[in-house]
């Protein structure tokens, strides 16, 4: 969680250009910008053939809609992703936080949601144009609750 944490920001710079992500005149909506983030990320992870990874968009989830999910059947393991636009450079951290909540409080987790996943990866991604800061935890379901624990990916790397 860590590594994804510290290299995305840098990653993202490389690879999208800062009109996709800016918010342009005669834009739809304020999730213009959003929406193209969702589509790269989705690109990303379908070009990276996740094997035996479901991924979707917008899937229903407690009492909203995830932003991002991803879901192994086989290893019992899911991938929530919520993204936000700041609309100031300096609100990016702040808000990155604020979506970290929005998945606890809007019951995203919801283990009617996730049958059979005992792994969970929660992510949360602001961004204003190409500057971003993703936040996140690991949690492990224990009986009927969610406990967050330490990511065990990070025990093995050096």
């Amino acid at each position: 969680m860590d590594t994804f944490a510290e290299q995305w920001p840098d990653f993202m710079q490389q690879s999208l250009h800062p009109k996709a992500v800016g918010m342009a005149r005669g834009a739809v909506s304020s999730k213009t910008p959003e929406t193209v983030y969702e589509v790269f990320l989705l690109g990303l992870m379908l070009g990276r053939a996740l094997k035996d990874w479901e991924v979707t968009i917008e899937p229903r989830g407690g009492s909203g809609y995830i932003d991002i999910r991803l879901v192994s059947k086989e290893t019992q393991s899911a991938v929530l992703m919520e993204l936000k636009s700041s609309k100031k450079q300096e609100d990016v951290e702040r808000d990155s936080l604020a979506a970290l909540n929005q998945i606890e409080s809007k019951n995203y987790r919801n283990r009617y949601d996730l049958p059979d996943i005992r792994y969970l990866r929660e992510y949360a991604i602001a961004y204003y144009h190409l500057e971003s800061t993703v936040n996140g935890r690991y949690l492990e379901l224990d009986q009927s609750r969610w406990v967050q624990k330490d990511d065990p990916a990070m025990a093995t790397q050096v």
